[in-house]
């Protein structure tokens, strides 16, 4: 991978993939992280933490994806353990009257957890990108895997066998804006939403799957946010100079601009 051309290496990147025997992601979708491109490797943390797997050559980029190897032999074995829990678990969805009480969710079955699951282990374990995750690749994995009886009378709904944490946490509204928009979501990487309808608006509620329907709003959302940002940094830096007066009507303008949005 080292010795090639840049623009060789990015068709390489876009030929390998990750996980085939679910559903694939190419490393390309990976590294750029939704950019396209010459910018799609602004995402990407410098050195050996993911710049140089795509900017260098020679040790600096073999380091750079031997790092990258090692994460992925940590996902294969939690991924692993994980998969040993669910291949005792009946959670198939039905195919005939013999197997009606296979179901445990009318959203997935445990192919639908397997996914999820391998694709949140993938964000936590690699740490190539300079925007944390987002918490929705916990939330898929956690919504897509079933809940295991026990042996025990009381526990009437059983275990989760993936729970997230701390997700109840109350946040201010623009730090949930920031948090929606400043971090690496599952509609940036191609392949991982299926194509849908756009016709139709997204629901309000979290419990749904990412579709394309969902990631178009999410894009649409987050492209406003940014553009606000850009026109209130660009009055900020206009006003330094400006006289009183004029610094005021500024001030003005800007509480304005906010009203509006």
């Amino acid at each position: 991978m080292c010795t090639l051309t840049p623009e060789d290496r990015v068709r390489r990147l876009q030929s390998t993939f990750l996980f085939p025997d679910l559903q694939p992601v190419s490393l390309y979708s990976v590294f750029s992280a939704g950019s396209d491109g010459g910018h799609w490797s602004r995402r990407l943390l410098a050195g050996v933490r993911g710049g140089d797997c795509v900017r260098e050559s020679g040790k600096r980029c073999n380091a750079c994806f031997d790092r990258l190897a090692t994460a992925l032999r940590r996902l294969d074995d939690a991924y692993r353990s994980f998969d040993e829990t669910l291949f005792r678990f009946d959670c198939m969805p039905a195919v005939d009257t013999a197997s009606a009480t296979r179901p445990f969710s009318p959203n997935g079955s445990c192919t639908t957890c397997r996914s999820w699951y391998k694709r949140w282990l993938l964000v936590q374990t690699v740490s190539i990108w300079r925007e944390p995750p987002c918490v929705n690749w916990c939330y898929y994995a956690q919504l897509a895997c079933p809940h295991l009886a026990t042996s025990k009378v009381v526990d009437y709904a059983g275990h989760p066998s993936f729970q997230c944490r701390d997700l109840d946490i109350p946040l201010p509204q623009e730090q949930e804006k920031a948090s929606r928009c400043g971090c690496v979501h599952p509609c940036d990487l191609r392949g991982m939403v299926v194509d849908g309808d756009l016709t139709h608006r997204p629901p309000t509620t979290h419990d749904f799957y990412p579709s394309r329907q969902h990631c178009e709003f999410q894009r649409r959302q987050c492209s406003r946010n940014t553009a606000h940002d850009r026109r209130v940094l660009a009055v900020v830096s206009a006003s330094i100079h400006m006289p009183q007066f004029q610094n005021t009507v500024v001030v003005a303008v800007m509480l304005a601009v906010a009203v509006i949005q």
